[in-house]
């Protein structure tokens, strides 16, 4: 059986020693162990590290399963800027074009985002009669109005009539939609034109298991948070506009004033990482480390030596509809969450006590006072985490499912 993944943005196995596979690259390995060849089509664009790849088209076997197609278009420096949205559809049009020249699949799956790549790969397996199952992870291109106001919005929306027509016809032509959670779903539904069936599903962001680490790898990067007696809050992720790094800066600033013994180790990249290193020297928190990019080993030994993650969001409509890689990667660590957005996240919090929802620094505060006073509630809730993650967030048992559910669909 031969499924094709059609994506854009995701890290890939080629991408250095032991990368972060995200929702794509784990469901190929699922695929790939149940005895499917994968073609996964991707970009020679790093989206995380806004460099390239490759300077031309690639063709790559990772493995007898998996054969990487990589297209190669403009690239980007910013995530919000026209030349992103011509990258998208210059990629899209070529995969397109591309594609004729391959083995028809039984099967395929494409991300949307992107618009683009949705349009041509619905537009391609219609064409050929091929089942195709679209994953909907962001509410793309609604998400355009909401930094705006006034007239400025109003033009906006006028601005993506024309995406919106685009998605609206292509998840049309979808065989089914899948959604990261069910708001998502719902939405995808809403641009569909219909309610949901039973070829309609909702497999969560998961993450690999690891397994919770013993010891430290690189003990000479991180000894000295291992050895401390300070409680430990950690984020990964970009340095990007949605998070509110503001929030994080300003408990770290009281904790400092306070004597409250707390690290805060931000790790990950991004357009406002320079920013927030000048801030936190300028206001000399030393409780405040800033490593930059981590790898897969490091991301394991942060977490050993911490007690909390970190997900620090301004409030989005977007945000919280979803479930994020963030979410189910604190999980896996056996980390307590410090939420502050609303919406489904918060909803799952609850219900199986593993985090903490918080509105701004002095709340954060707050919390972080009650759990060095009260160790015990720390260490139910991080049991809380690992075990929720097992049960409903493994990537093994929620993209095994996901590709038994695509193999379904090419025998129909």
């Amino acid at each position: 059986m031969k499924i094709w993944l059609v994506n854009d943005g995701e890290n890939l196995p080629i991408d250095g020693e032991n990368p972060r596979l995200q929702r794509m690259g784990l469901l190929a390995n699922c695929l790939t162990n149940l005895g499917v060849d994968v073609l996964w089509w991707q970009s020679t664009f790093d989206h995380y590290k806004k460099r390239f790849r490759y300077q031309e088209c690639q063709d790559t076997a990772i493995n007898d399963k998996l054969r990487l197609i990589l297209i190669h278009s403009v690239g980007y420096n910013k995530n919000v800027c026209v030349r992103r949205l011509y990258h998208h559809y210059d990629e899209a049009r070529q995969f397109y074009k591309k594609a004729l020249n391959f083995e028809k699949p039984d099967v395929m799956v494409v991300c949307m985002p992107t618009i683009a790549f949705t349009h041509y790969a619905t537009k391609y397996a219609k064409k050929n009669n091929i089942p195709i199952i679209v994953d909907v992870r962001d509410l793309n291109p609604d998400v355009y109005v909401s930094p705006f106001h006034g007239i400025t919005k109003a033009l906006v929306k006028i601005g993506i009539k024309p995406l919106q027509w685009c998605l609206s016809n292509s998840l049309k032509r979808a065989s089914g939609l899948i959604g990261t959670t069910q708001p998502y779903l719902d939405w995808a539904l809403a641009y569909a034109g219909r309610t949901q069936c039973d070829n309609d599903r909702v497999y969560f962001v998961s993450y690999q298991d690891k397994g919770l680490r013993t010891s430290l790898e690189n003990r000479e990067r991180w000894s000295k948070f291992k050895t401390s007696t300070r409680l430990t809050c950690c984020f990964f992720g970009q340095f990007g506009r949605l998070v509110d790094f503001d929030t994080i800066i300003a408990t770290a600033a009281l904790c400092k004033k306070n004597d409250t013994p707390v690290n805060f180790i931000l790790c990950g990249s991004g357009e406002y990482l320079e920013k927030y290193k000048t801030i936190v020297n300028e206001k000399q928190l030393d409780n405040v480390f800033l490593p930059g990019w981590v790898n897969q080993d490091d991301i394991q030994d942060v977490g050993y030596i911490s007690d909390l993650g970190l997900m620090s969001y301004y409030d989005d409509k977007n945000f919280n509809m979803q479930m994020t890689n963030k979410f189910s990667e604190y999980l896996s660590l056996g980390l307590g969450i410090l939420l502050q957005p609303t919406g489904v996240m918060l909803d799952v919090i609850k219900k199986n006590s593993c985090g903490v929802h918080f509105k701004n620094a002095e709340e954060l505060h707050i919390i972080l006072n009650s759990f060095i006073t009260n160790p015990e509630n720390l260490k139910k809730m991080k049991s809380n985490a690992r075990e929720l993650f097992e049960k409903e967030f493994s990537a093994q048992k929620v993209y095994t499912e996901y590709g038994k559910f695509l193999m379904s669909n090419a025998k129909k």
